[in-house]
């Protein structure tokens, strides 16, 4: 299961053959009610990615759907929570990148969830840092700003019972190396990452399960 989470809150949540683009296209003029012009190809992907608001029990319950069915094709069912770490380690929107270029330093991580009242907004990776840090004497000079400046959003997470294949193929899907775990009250409980879905695949083969 799948929830997209933005700084206005919960965005979607649900299966992911039916997640939302994240990043919105360039702004286009509206064109006059009376004169209708999209396409029936624009139609049928709105219509696709037309989000249905889902209860936690509804999505629940799809999403026990699609595992009865992987289990009844004989797949090996391995879930995030037995790859994710654990605790994570997490900044906040209203930090500052040097804060942000601290916690890289001294954690050794290349992504940090962020956070917002209480759910994740975002995700921060150093990558996003490049261009604004730069060496200094012996130390390293951070451009002023804050994480909520610079930050990717909004952001996939996912369950900690999400299936690992499904989850791998999200962040294939959408070129990200990392997804938040999060618990049925949208608590952050843990990150998965393209390193963690390689080290089970290499302990535990064959290929087939997960791909």
């Amino acid at each position: 299961m799948f929830v997209v989470y933005s700084p206005e809150g919960q965005a979607y949540l649900g299966l992911q053959n039916t997640l939302p683009p994240l990043k919105p296209e360039a702004s286009r003029p509206v064109p006059p009610v009376e004169k209708p012009t999209l396409q029936h190809e624009q139609v049928e992907l709105d219509r696709r990615y037309q989000q249905v608001p889902l209860t936690v029990e509804q999505a629940r319950r799809q999403y026990e759907q699609v595992r009865r069915a992987a289990q009844a094709r004989g797949e090996t069912l391995v879930e995030v929570r037995e790859i994710m770490a654990s605790p994570v380690v997490s900044i906040t929107q209203e930090a500052t990148l040097e804060e942000a270029w601290r916690l890289f330093e001294q954690h050794a991580v290349g992504t940090l969830p962020v956070m917002g009242e209480n759910h994740v907004v975002g995700l921060l990776s150093v990558t996003d840092l490049m261009g604004l840090v730069w060496r200094r004497g012996h130390g390293m000079q951070v451009r002023e700003g804050r994480v909520a400046e610079v930050m990717s959003s909004p952001v996939v997470t996912c369950w900690p019972d999400t299936l690992i294949r499904r989850a791998a193929r999200v962040m294939t899907d959408y070129r990200i190396h990392s997804l938040p775990v999060v618990d049925g009250q949208g608590k952050l409980a843990g990150m998965v990452t393209v390193s963690d879905l390689v080290r089970r695949l290499a302990l535990e083969p064959p290929l087939e399960l997960y791909v």
